[in-house]
């Protein structure tokens, strides 16, 4: 009796760490999934440069060998899993710093825009000021001739 209690043990135990690392093999495949989702996002909504996807691509992808790398002995261990994750968590800070900076696809035309922006600011002050100064030159040439004709 103590004989097969222990194989039933032993058993539900094999099969629970086997179940352990399909999971985490599947969590490991539906974080790559999602990873690769949110830098398709980045890219469609512009957030991303096409250096900055370049590189996350090459990341999922190094991520990838090393998963199967990991997996052609037909198991993983716990510090293949650890490293694992940390190259995901990586990965996943990577996504997030890359679509949260100031560069985006369209970085090139909003600074032409910022610049003719600015530009167009600069010459209607030049214009406002060269308006000010003709008002200011008129107003004194009117007061000096009133002056001119008061002391006549």
């Amino acid at each position: 009796m103590k004989l097969s209690t222990i194989l039933i043990a032993a058993a539900t135990l094999l099969i629970t760490i086997s179940a352990n690392a399909d999971e985490l093999d599947t969590r490991a495949d539906k974080r790559q999934v999602r990873q690769a989702k949110r830098i398709k996002h980045g890219v469609k909504n512009g957030e991303l440069t096409k250096k900055e996807t370049k590189t996350l691509v090459k990341n999922q992808r190094r991520i990838k060998r090393m998963e199967k790398r990991f997996e052609k002995d037909g198991e993983l261990t716990r510090k293949e899993k650890k490293r694992l994750e940390k190259a995901q968590d990586r990965a996943s800070r990577k996504i997030f710093k890359k679509k949260h900076n100031k560069r985006d696809r369209n970085n090139n035309k909003r600074i032409k825009q910022a610049r003719k922006k600015q530009q167009r600011i600069k010459n209607a002050r030049r214009k406002h000021n060269a308006q000010k100064k003709k008002r200011i030159a008129h107003a004194r040439r009117k007061h000096n001739a009133n002056n001119d004709r008061r002391a006549e």
